[in-house]
């Protein structure tokens, strides 16, 4: 009976952990979590959330008062989080769901071979 509640269990956590601030920070800029990781060659949010500024609107816009204290251009930049969407939270508990059912399959089957059953 419990075996049918792990994915769902799983979902959950992945689900939620996906819906958080800390977690959509870890995932979009992990060198402002773990600084050690701001030394690499290419940055991991580089691969995590790339950026791509569009073009033909990229800063062409301008704030001006009362909006804001002084003109300042507004920047047009898509941000691709793929890994921080929750569609990704999904897929990796799909995932881990698998392999936990097929490591609990295989278990049983070890345990009905060794005991005869």
């Amino acid at each position: 009976m419990t075996r049918a509640w792990i994915p769902w269990v799983i979902l959950s956590v992945a689900v939620f952990a996906w819906g958080t601030q800390s977690g959509k920070n870890l995932m979009n800029t992990p060198e402002k979590v773990f600084p050690s990781l701001a030394t690499w060659h290419t940055l991991p949010s580089a691969i995590t959330n790339p950026t791509f500024p569009v073009t033909g609107l990229h800063n062409l816009v301008q704030r001006v008062p009362p909006v804001v204290a002084k003109p300042t251009k507004e920047p047009a930049v898509f941000a691709l989080n793929w890994l921080s969407a929750t569609g990704s939270g999904s897929c990796m508990a799909h995932a881990v769901g698998d392999a936990s059912e097929s490591h609990l399959e295989s278990t049983v089957a070890t345990v009905k071979v060794s005991s005869g059953c």
